[in-house]
């Protein structure tokens, strides 16, 4: 039986815990960094592998003449870069010429049905996420709380994805 003395000495266990969670925590925050590191580094590969219109091509050089003019490229340097631009193939080339610059810049185009989709779901939704959110917030009991769970995890994805669909990556 232990006296009251050896009670303080005791390991507390909530320490434990709370090192475990946290040794958990950051096993998980480095695997999804290194999921999404992984994810960009395919999808800059894919895109600098695709392969570039006649129309990048001028953008490129429209950005090179607009630096030369800006005093930023000295005349050498914009016939060179000139010449590298106009022989690329891919975005990847073009974006090396461009590299010091800003690189090539590729507008994300949306269309008007999917922002408009977006918008009138979102408004919809609307009332789920603040009920959800209040009885999450505010809830007396247990009930309360996992309803409010349950409306946010009923309409907070399908809203993520919903704007993915609507306004997708470049």
């Amino acid at each position: 039986m232990a006296s009251l003395c050896d009670v303080g000495n005791q390991p507390d266990d909530r320490t434990a815990l709370g090192s475990d969670v946290r040794d958990i925590a950051t096993s998980v925050g480095a695997a999804w960094t290194a999921h999404v590191q992984r994810r960009a580094t395919r999808e800059r590969a894919t895109r600098d592998a695709m392969l570039a219109s006649d129309a990048d091509r001028d953008t490129a050089v429209q950005l090179l003449t607009v630096a030369f003019s800006d005093g930023r490229l000295t005349s050498s340097e914009l016939e060179d870069r000139t010449g590298r631009t106009l022989a690329a193939r891919t975005h990847g080339e073009l974006d090396a010429v461009l590299r010091d610059l800003g690189g090539l810049q590729r507008p994300v185009r949306s269309h008007p049905v999917r922002t408009a989709v977006f918008w009138l779901v979102a408004v919809l939704f609307s009332p789920f996420v603040l009920l959800g959110g209040f009885a999450l917030a505010f809830g007396v009991d247990a009930g309360d709380r996992s309803g409010g769970v349950f409306f946010l995890l009923l309409t907070l994805p399908a809203l993520f994805a919903l704007r993915r669909w609507a306004w997708p990556r470049s």
